[in-house]
């Protein structure tokens, strides 16, 4: 899913919902640091925003070079992996990998370890069915490069009661301000409180070395991926991201995601789109079919909207149109690009939405399990084509 970033937090106020009912009340909470020698100290933002600190890991020389570097973000994926631990992921295409939580338990369990995430789990895991709206904090972390930075603004939030005007300093305020848009209730604070204790006990006690420990072991996949993105992809995909205005940006493999993606999407030069991360090198492509899916989530949104109903977006079909428009038009550029690897990405999207993939007959399966009208299929079309001109 991709938000336009100018208008990302609009759509957040759209979805807010009146906040009632009673919340359980949590502990204060206490910053924790990072075990020795993890973790970066605070700092004004650097160049392109970036605060001081732990710096993004990127791979490969090519990724340094490229308008698009594939990269690594251990705040992105502490942050998903929270919301991934307290939510049932019930879409057609899911958010995290499917089985992410009962992994994630495994792994825990082998060392012994329970954290306030894992004993706070029934109490977060309520509220946040109760108010869907809150999931759209998730985009908020695509654009932080530090845990320990983005804890002290939680409690800095926290602090200030949702009030600009009782913090010093233009970015703070803005930061402020930003965080009371997804959090407007004294209740959803209260839970932003919870969620951001337990979350941090988790980052020192497991996720932390866990991240580390993944992310070296993977590290084969990561070079896959850079370079079938910067030596063949990029090349293939460069029209198509000039003529949607995406030239520039920045692609995250994430550990917790699974096929459909996170992505902040806002102009030629200011671009984030968080992917999952291959298992394995002969599954590298699989980063690449998310990436195109995210890509084209404007694209897919402007089809959907144009062609249904007020009746049909108040019912919850446009969501649902909408959902497969993305994953149709990910393949409408797969083949206009990469002709030689649309089955596979048929392949990829039936598995995720845990659909049987008959051998050979991907295609049919494919347009049967993500239907959609003739009308949303001519434009994506008729946006796709004016997009990828001349590939």
């Amino acid at each position: 899913m991709s938000f336009a970033r100018g208008k990302m937090m609009t759509l957040v106020i759209a979805l807010l919902a009146a906040c009632a009912g009673s919340q359980p009340e949590p502990q204060q909470p206490a910053p924790q640091q990072p075990p020795a020698g993890q973790g970066g100290q605070r700092g004004g933002r650097g160049q392109g925003g970036q605060r001081g600190g732990q710096q993004p890991q990127q791979f490969g020389q090519s990724a340094a070079l490229a308008a698009w570097p594939i990269q690594t973000r251990e705040v992105l994926d502490l942050w998903l992996h929270g919301f991934g631990m307290i939510t049932d992921d019930t879409s057609r295409v899911p958010l995290f990998r499917r089985g992410y939580r009962d992994m994630m338990v495994v792994e825990k369990n082998k060392l012994q370890i329970e954290t306030l995430l894992d004993s706070r789990h029934d109490s977060l895991a309520q509220y946040l069915n109760e108010h869907p709206y809150i999931v759209n904090a998730q985009f908020v972390a695509l654009e932080e490069h530090e845990w320990t930075d983005m804890y002290t603004d939680i409690q800095t939030f926290l602090t200030s009661g949702g009030d600009p005007r009782k913090v010093h300093g233009t970015e703070t305020q803005q930061m402020v301000q930003q965080w009371f848009q997804i959090f407007p209730g004294a209740a959803d604070r209260k839970w932003l409180q919870m969620f951001a204790t337990a979350l941090n006990d988790e980052y020192v006690k497991f996720y932390n070395a866990y991240w580390h420990r993944t992310v070296q072991e993977r590290r084969p996949v990561l070079t896959a991926v850079d370079s079938s993105w910067s030596r063949v992809y990029l090349k293939q995909f460069r029209r198509f991201q000039e003529g949607a205005d995406l030239e520039r940006g920045e692609i995250l493999l994430s550990l917790p995601l699974g096929a459909e993606g996170r992505s902040l999407l806002g102009g030629k030069r200011q671009n984030v789109i968080a992917v999952t991360f291959p298992d394995s090198v002969t599954t590298a492509d699989q980063a690449l079919f998310v990436v195109t899916h995210e890509a084209v989530g404007n694209v897919a949104g402007r089809a959907v909207g144009d062609n249904t109903t007020p009746n049909e977006k108040k019912s919850g079909l446009a969501d649902r149109l909408l959902s497969a428009a993305t994953v149709r038009a990910g393949a409408m550029v797969i083949e206009r690009i990469r002709p030689n690897l649309l089955a596979a990405y048929q392949a990829y999207y039936l598995r995720a939405a845990g659909f049987e993939v008959p051998p050979g007959k991907e295609s049919a399966e494919f347009m049967f399990r993500f239907p959609l009208t003739d009308p949303i299929v001519a434009q994506l079309k008729q946006a796709l084509d004016a997009a990828t001109t001349g590939i």
